[in-house]
């Protein structure tokens, strides 16, 4: 299995559940691999607000599959759901909007609006949730906006504080995300990228200028 082509499918805080999955996936002929983020060094963390330890990876081609094993596993539980079950509370616009979301909601709650909107006479056909799924990698795909101030802070550090620095830069010029489909696409607009490639570099520049004077200056200390 090629290390390099597996991307993060999810993530667990409990190992348990991460291998469990793993488990059914290679029940069904996905190769998958959890990974502890812990003994992996990315400066991109210390940017996330992602508190969870084990990652779930699969090859990309093998996103959709996987989604799918995931989604007919859910149909069995759908019969034993009660009324009182939050979603039937909601709106058919609301119920909409979680087939809009997918990646928001989980399995079975992307399953069972389908099965509630079909009950109630709006039956969305698999046409519709095609165009619905690829709308929202369209919006999940544009560069995030608002990196201004980590560009601005980014030129500061690097001069004054260079690590600090290089990871900014490293983070704006690299970080990429994950879509739905397993595609990895950068999360910030070119100009973006451009300002962390040089912030990282202009980094990297300081930081060896810093440790050179405190080299020489070790050497010519009487």
């Amino acid at each position: 299995m090629d290390e390099i082509q597996l991307l993060t499918f999810d993530r667990f805080r409990d190992k348990a559940q991460a291998l469990e999955l793993q488990q059914l996936f290679t029940q069904n002929g996905i190769p998958s691999e959890v990974e502890d983020d812990s003994k992996v060094f990315d400066p991109n963390f210390a940017f996330g607000n992602n508190t969870t330890t084990y990652s779930l990876k699969l090859h990309p081609d093998d996103f959709n599959k996987a989604e799918r094993l995931i989604e007919s596993l859910v149909l069995g539980d759908l019969d034993d759901v009660g009324p009182d079950y939050y979603l039937y509370s909601f709106s058919d616009s609301e119920l909409k909007d979680i087939l809009a979301h997918k990646d928001q909601w989980s399995p079975f709650d992307f399953v069972l609006a389908q099965k509630l909107l079909r009950e109630r006479g709006h039956e969305v056909s698999k046409e519709e949730l095609h165009q619905i799924r690829e709308q929202r990698l369209e919006e999940l795909a544009a560069p995030e906006k608002g990196q201004t101030g980590w560009i601005v802070a980014g030129y500061i550090f690097a001069v004054l504080i260079s690590v600090v620095g290089i990871i900014i830069g490293w983070h704006l010029k690299s970080y990429k995300k994950t879509l739905p489909n397993g595609e990895s696409v950068f999360a910030f607009s070119q100009n973006d990228r451009k300002n962390g490639k040089v912030i990282f570099y202009l980094g990297i520049f300081f930081f060896a200028l810093s440790a050179g004077y405190w080299f020489v200056r070790e050497i010519v200390r009487p």
